[in-house]
């Protein structure tokens, strides 16, 4: 009997081992198949992954309400949020952004509803108290926004209707506010005194460091409401000095998108096969302005005689390679209001004979003032060269971008050069030479009541025939008095590597990164 139970407690510690080593056997087979399978997945996992941006130059600023380069406002695009969005569509309808819907209550009155998970990079929830700031901020005039001028004619005021709800009240209707709401950055009060050098936002990208003349680094922020469609770990804006240094980097795959690159220069791109690609807009318009308030200026015929003297077609040759059309709006000539009987060409012996009958037939000293880019540099020279064809002697003032609209607001300028990006509604470009929404501006030394009583009444008119009754009023007085001669518009184009796909470019400094993916 006891033989008998010793056996049978042998078969069962027999079989409590074996099911022991079983467990252990099944144990370590779950621990090899997870380790194999993280293994896997690590090696398909993307590793970190920065883009790199190439910029012409180190930016002045990192407040996009400070200033107006294009470079400025696409460090402001990165960081910032807005209220509502361009379309990726160029034209196409407003995108909500910070704002989720918004509705008009009246003509006057625009009801907007905030998205509720928007976070500032302090972690800091925003709610519709920042909006009233950000507003009330902007139209402060100590705090020398740029974007006042935007809203000043007609804007009044902000009013909070709820935790996440915002009302803005007009003083006068401006079918352009959906549009100007997609350029104003908002600011926080905690924070606004951090934005020239160390900027908090609640944009897609938290600032993380400015090493100067080498690097601004930027990542995707963790609580952005749409953090998920980021596909890299960590954005670098690059700033060259050197155009030709610029290039190199990018075709030694140092820089993934140069931001800037000249017309001239797109078959050295396209002609490197499939591995580079070029992105194009035509989004700007270039000028160049007369300061009526200047004795030599104030006289038609000087004017006049500035105006025939003009080659746009050799503007767009020498500095576009022929890519461009010669225009004279301040907006492209596909739009609804453009009045092409206003355009005009060349006419060298009616700009001699207007410089004379100005009472200077021994010629006259004139001064073009012009920032210190390339591209605007160029523009001055080649315009100097038209110029003294028919009597002008010409000087030209390079001055960093800030130096120049301290001298170009303070009207010190005789001829100024410049451009900038299209809107879709004419109001807001024409608003540049009134003297009643720019009241602090003497750039263009242009105070005419006709203008700005037109001015006035385009942004409330709502009759399509009546609008391009005043625009087309506008635009022939732009030309005739004011001195102010559109020359031609141009493309911005930017060089991309090819595995680089869902870039959005706008050359006018918002382009969209959000959507970046990479080819494998």
């Amino acid at each position: 009997m006891k033989s008998c139970m010793s056996c049978n407690d042998t078969n069962r510690r027999n079989l409590i081992m074996k099911k022991i080593i079983t467990t252990c056997l099944l144990c370590m087979v779950l621990v090899f198949t997870l380790s194999a399978q993280a293994a896997s997945e690590a090696s398909t996992k993307p590793a970190h992954r920065t883009l790199v941006l190439g910029l012409e130059k180190e930016p002045a600023t990192l407040n996009s309400h400070a200033n107006a380069e294009n470079i400025v406002l696409q460090m402001g695009h990165l960081y910032a949020g807005f209220l509502t969005s361009l379309n990726p569509q160029n034209g196409g309808p407003i995108l909500p952004a910070v704002a989720s819907s918004w509705k008009y209550i009246s003509e006057k009155e625009l009801a907007i509803q905030l998205r509720e998970d928007v976070y500032f990079h302090n972690g800091r929830k925003l709610t519709a108290d920042d909006i009233v700031f950000t507003f009330n901020w902007t139209m402060d005039q100590k705090n020398a926004s740029i974007r006042r001028t935007n809203f000043i004619a007609f804007f009044d005021k902000a009013v909070k209707t709820g935790e996440y709800s915002v009302t803005l009240h007009l003083k006068s209707p401006n079918p352009s506010l959906l549009e100007l709401l997609a350029y104003l950055p908002i600011v926080a009060e905690d924070t606004v005194g951090t934005l020239d050098t160390a900027p908090i936002g609640c944009g897609p990208f938290k600032f993380v460091r400015w090493d100067a003349t080498q690097q601004i680094v930027f990542e995707p922020y963790e609580k952005y409401y749409d953090y998920e469609s980021i596909q890299f770990d960590e954005l670098i804006c690059r700033p060259f000095q050197d155009y030709n240094a610029a290039m190199t980097a990018f075709f030694a795959n140092e820089v993934d998108i140069m931001l800037f690159l000249n017309t001239s220069d797109i078959p050295a791109i396209t002609s490197r096969g499939s591995k580079y690609c070029v992105q194009s807009i035509s989004d700007m318009g270039n000028y160049v302005s007369c300061n009526t308030a200047k004795e030599k200026l104030a006289n038609p015929k000087v004017r006049e005689a500035i105006k025939y003297a003009i080659d746009k077609k050799e503007l767009i040759d020498l500095l576009q390679s022929g890519v461009g059309l010669p225009i004279s709006q301040m907006y492209a000539p596909s739009n609804m209001y453009y009045v092409p009987s206003l355009d005009w060409d060349k006419d060298l012996p009616r700009a001699k004979k207007a410089l004379v009958d100005a009472g200077y037939p021994n010629g006259l000293d004139i001064e073009i003032l012009t920032p210190n880019t390339s591209a605007r540099v160029s523009l001055a020279t080649i315009l100097k060269e038209q110029l003294e064809k028919v009597g002008f002697r010409v000087t030209i003032n390079v001055q960093e971008n800030a130096a120049m609209f301290e001298l170009f607001n303070a009207g010190k300028a005789d001829l100024a050069v410049g451009g900038f990006g299209f809107y879709a509604d004419p109001s807001f470009r024409t608003m540049f030479i009134s003297s009643t929404a720019n009241s602090n501006w003497r750039r263009y030394g242009y105070n005419d009541k006709e203008y700005n009583d037109l001015y006035m009444e385009g942004l409330s008119a709502t009759d399509t025939a009546r609008r391009k009754e005043i625009y087309a009023r506008m635009a022939e007085k732009a030309i005739d008095e004011a001195g102010f001669f559109m020359l031609f518009s141009s493309t911005s184009n930017c060089a991309v590597r090819s595995d680089i796909e869902g870039l959005v470019y706008r050359g006018s400094g918002n382009s969209d990164f959000t959507r970046i993916t990479f080819k494998k």
